[in-house]
């Protein structure tokens, strides 16, 4: 991005620039919004937004907004009063929307996951980038959102984001690595060096739960997610006292076999900081289809 180019914002929203920069491209009267309900309309016209960025980038990014509202409202100003009676999600906007002469030509999306976290993404359509949009709609996301751990993930491909994110005070935390296994490279049976171990496997309807048990206490367990033939590991956990005997790599061996028949594939997310679990899942044959890097604020 180029960063000659500045504009000053009036108090409501309404940026007049004082420079021009390469693109040539007129900002004067870019204003932004803050909306907190999302209409069908509005959705559809963000997605399509996103799918353009996306093809012209050549990645696979996507956002999170409930568009299951009626209706639209947008403020002038991010919203500053709570009141008793709301949620969380009606205290704060769900999407910042930057408009050039009433076309939407960015937006940051917003997905709070708790009172103090949010995860956002943004997207700027190509012909109107190197105009500081991005680093407009950065700075109502930190006026909005001051008292947040914002997280944005970021696909390891993504040759612009990482630039864009530092310069506005955001750096790399952690890797999510999405994982799978084909159930025909599942071959191996599970085989107990400790005839104290034994299993248990609880079937609900669309999750199997399996646990380890040594001298018939549980120590262990491994959740199983059923999507038709995909299943989805989840949930694997070895009590603390346990850990570092083998035990993860057993009932994940004990997990896989069984389920083999009833999936065709076999996926799972795992933190590539978690060195343990990253490599024991490799060594069970897991093979890396995509890293999804987070940057933080703090």
């Amino acid at each position: 991005m180029n960063y000659d180019f500045k504009t000053d914002c009036d108090s409501n929203n309404n940026c007049n620039s004082n420079a021009k920069n390469s693109s040539e491209i007129d900002l004067d009267n870019l204003t932004f919004e803050f909306i907190s309900e999302i209409n069908d309309k509005l959705y559809e016209d963000l997605s399509n937004i996103a799918n353009i960025c996306n093809n012209f980038d050549n990645v696979k990014n996507t956002f999170f907004i409930d568009n299951e509202d009626c209706e639209t409202t947008i403020d002038n100003e991010p919203n500053e009063n709570i009141k008793d009676n709301n949620t969380l999600e009606d205290d704060y906007s769900k999407v910042i929307i930057a408009k050039k002469d009433k076309t939407i030509v960015g937006f940051i999306s917003i997905y709070l996951i708790d009172e103090s976290t949010a995860e956002i993404c943004g997207f700027v359509l190509p012909e109107y980038r190197n105009n500081n949009i991005g680093n407009y709609l950065m700075e109502k996301l930190s006026y909005e959102m001051e008292d947040f751990y914002i997280s944005i993930p970021v696909a390891k491909d993504n040759k612009t984001a990482p630039n864009f994110l530092r310069i506005n005070g955001y750096y790399p935390s952690t890797t999510e690595c999405s994982m799978v296994i084909n159930t025909d490279n599942i071959v191996e049976k599970p085989s107990s060096f400790d005839c104290s171990i034994d299993f248990k496997k609880t079937e609900n309807e669309d999750e199997i739960i399996f646990e380890i048990f040594k001298d018939n206490n549980n120590i262990g367990s491994c959740f199983v997610s059923i999507f038709e033939t995909c299943g989805c590991i989840h949930n694997v956990e070895i009590n603390e006292a346990f850990r570092g005997n083998g035990y993860s790599k057993l009932l994940l061996q004990y997990s896989l076999y069984d389920i083999k028949n009833i999936c065709q594939n076999i996926i799972l997310h795992v933190t590539k900081e978690n060195v343990p679990a990253y490599n024991l899942y490799k060594k069970l044959n897991f093979i890396t289809t995509s890293e999804i890097i987070y940057y933080d604020n703090l």
